[in-house]
């Protein structure tokens, strides 16, 4: 009777296992969504600070090049004044 018994249990264990899977794919499921989520809104994160800084970047380029080239003018008009000024002497 004993075994009769456990057959019996078994046979109705299997079932509510086998209806526990689903709820459990179902749940792995939407955690391996969000996570992917997670990971695109840090990649989306990571690109956004990437573009800010090669901007920021090209712009203090661009503002050395503008204060590089006003000290090149600055010292061909210095040169210029000495030139005429020595011109004037002689």
């Amino acid at each position: 009777m004993a075994s009769i018994n456990a057959d019996r249990a078994e046979r109705m264990a299997v079932p509510i296992v086998e209806a526990g899977k689903s709820p459990v794919a179902n749940y792995t499921k939407q955690a391996g969504q969000q996570k992917a989520q997670a990971s695109q809104d840090i990649q989306k994160d990571l690109n956004m600070l990437n573009i800010n800084a090669n901007a920021t970047r090209q712009a203090w380029e661009a503002r050395e090049q503008a204060v590089e080239a006003a000290a090149v003018d600055a010292r061909a008009a210095r040169l210029m004044m000495m030139k005429c000024q020595s011109e004037r002497v002689n």
